[in-house]
């Protein structure tokens, strides 16, 4: 489980494609279901896309998760903040996803003032969200987006 942040531009998007096909690696990732129209739709799946219906409460996570179980190998890239608007809290169905599946988590950050990837902490979700969540607010803090009134964070961190 890759969990990529902070996402406030589209540009995040083909800077972690470019990354990905760099380093040739193969993902899976989760992606709004309306961006998922005829022709970008059979591009986005060529590359790892699964659309998600936001709205809908269609059991995702139970869905990624016999995704995962069904993979000999998987790697699943997310948006922790599930949009590029500020938003609090973050989404946690990429941590029920990692704990449901044994599967560690990695946080990267795309640190535009740095013009760095960063790669952060490597850990296995025990299912406590609220501590998962803790280390994922602080890791990404340190991480300045391309547009970052766009981030919040908790302010007890």
């Amino acid at each position: 489980m890759l969990a990529i942040a902070p996402h406030t531009s589209n540009w995040d998007f083909f800077l972690g494609v470019t990354l990905l096909f760099a380093l040739r690696i193969k993902i899976r990732f989760l992606g709004k279901h309306s961006i998922f129209v005829p022709v970008v739709k059979q591009l986005l799946e060529l590359i790892g896309g699964i659309p998600v219906n936001r709205k809908s409460a269609r059991g995702v996570v139970g869905e990624v998760v016999s995704e995962f179980n069904a993979q000999e190998k998987m790697i699943l890239a997310v948006a922790p903040e599930g949009t590029r608007s500020p938003k609090l809290p973050w989404k946690t169905g990429f941590l029920a996803i990692a704990h449901q599946a044994k599967a560690h988590v990695t946080l990267i950050g795309f640190d535009y003032k740095r013009k760095r990837i960063v790669f952060g902490p490597v850990f296995l979700s025990q299912g406590n969200f609220d501590d998962d969540m803790q280390k994922v607010y602080r890791f990404f803090s340190t991480i300045t987006a391309k547009y970052p009134k766009n981030v919040v964070f908790p302010k007890d961190m």
